[in-house]
């Protein structure tokens, strides 16, 4: 298995040009999108504010790098 630290860049722009309540729905949306784009039995969590964490079960090197390409 592996673990994938996704992070959003520039969240802080967004918070000050849209206000709060835009950068909730761009939360949650990149969320609903990157679990849309991992496996059925793999488990994302938010870690921090702008970070999403992907533990991926029963893969190797080279599925956690088709992972985070596929993320991309």
């Amino acid at each position: 298995g592996g673990y994938l630290c996704i992070s959003i860049d520039c969240l802080s722009w967004i918070f000050f040009l849209f206000g709060f309540e835009t950068l909730q729905n761009v939360i949650k949306t990149v969320g609903k999108q990157l679990r849309s784009q991992i496996r059925f039995n793999d488990v994302l969590g938010r870690v921090s504010g702008c970070c999403f964490g992907a533990v991926m079960r029963d893969t190797d090197e080279w599925g956690i790098f088709n992972a985070a390409e596929r993320l991309q």
